[in-house]
């Protein structure tokens, strides 16, 4: 039985919201949202907007690090362990920073909340190595996706779809290297404009992997419905 729009809409949310990784793109774009504002709008401003804003972009970032906790497990749970092609290595490379990355907030959690204790000088370096692994996540998908492109036989909608992550993870890789300090030439505003652009990339992506859940459940249910009509007809005619 197919949906209304503003059913499935509702649907498709909810399917979306059934991982952890939707609540953290959320986050992500609100925590970015948040800094872009304070560097350009209210640079230099204090007042109570300000200071709003900056509870928000500490609140999401708080929250983005509970939903971290043990996310390293799922990553190396999918990973790639014999890659073939070079699309797979830089795939693999990417999964295996990202595990690290987790790893490391995991730790950074635990000690900003005294389950371990960490030196001042242990979290500064952590918080860099956090980062190193943000951007090597994003640095190898560009490759990957440069390889994808230039496949042929691809349809129309995975050209489209490749492009749009390979740019994400070029403005990923800018946006992580400025705040490693490796100064890509971009500013603090165009880098937290970057993190927004790729959060709503994300958050495009996950709309259309929860659109694709949805309405393959719908077909499901409409193909049990016309199973169920037609089971019900031969029995009247038997």
């Amino acid at each position: 039985m197919s949906s209304t729009r503003p059913v499935r809409s509702i649907k498709i949310l909810e399917n979306m919201l059934e991982t952890s990784a939707a609540y953290d793109i959320f986050g992500r774009t609100l925590q970015f949202g948040c800094e872009l504002l304070l560097a350009t709008l209210y640079k230099g401003v204090k007042n109570s907007s300000t200071i709003t804003l900056r509870k928000l972009e500490s609140s999401m970032g708080t929250a983005r690090s509970v939903l971290f906790l043990g996310q390293f497990v799922g990553v190396l749970r999918k990973m790639n362990f014999n890659p073939k092609t070079w699309a797979e290595i830089c795939q693999t490379t990417s999964h295996g920073s990202l595990a690290l990355f987790f790893i490391v907030e995991n730790i950074l959690f635990a000690g900003r909340y005294g389950l371990i204790s960490l030196r001042e000088d242990q979290r500064k370096l952590l918080s860099i190595l956090s980062t190193f692994f943000w951007m090597f996540e994003a640095l190898p998908s560009i490759p990957k996706y440069a390889i994808l492109l230039k496949k042929k036989g691809k349809r129309a909608d995975e050209l489209k779809e490749h492009r749009i992550s390979f740019i994400s993870a070029f403005l990923d890789s800018l946006t992580a290297s400025h705040f490693l300090g490796l100064k890509p030439g971009i500013s603090d505003p165009v880098a937290n404009l970057f993190g927004v652009l790729t959060s709503l990339i994300y958050l495009r992506s996950a709309y259309r992997r929860a659109k694709e859940n949805v309405m393959a459940i719908e077909d499901m249910e409409t193909s049990s419905d016309k199973a169920g009509a037609s089971s019900m007809e031969a029995k009247k005619n038997d």
